[in-house]
């Protein structure tokens, strides 16, 4: 199975990074992979790692994401779900 990083083609200028710690700065020109079982919130250019909920809970992840970062930036915000689940 292909992983995340080698799936992905992307252009030279861009760079591909996996949020690993808790308390991020987000960078321009930066694609931010999340590892599995975890959730990523955005406020004020900070990307926020945090554990996924426990199985008895919906687990939104892109939703709680995309939400966060509209919450901020409202209609300055871009975002892009690339999935390669299906591969």
């Amino acid at each position: 199975m292909l992983k995340t990083k080698q799936a992905l083609k992307k252009p030279p200028s861009l760079k591909m990074r996996t949020v690993e710690i808790k308390d991020a700065e987000a960078e321009p020109n930066n694609i931010y992979i999340i590892p599995s079982n975890k959730m990523l919130v955005a406020s004020d250019g900070i990307l926020q790692l945090s554990s996924r909920p426990s199985k008895d809970h919906r687990n939104m992840p892109i939703d709680i994401f995309f939400s966060s970062l509209a919450e901020v930036h409202q209609s300055h915000a871009i975002g892009v779900v690339l999935s390669i689940a299906c591969l």
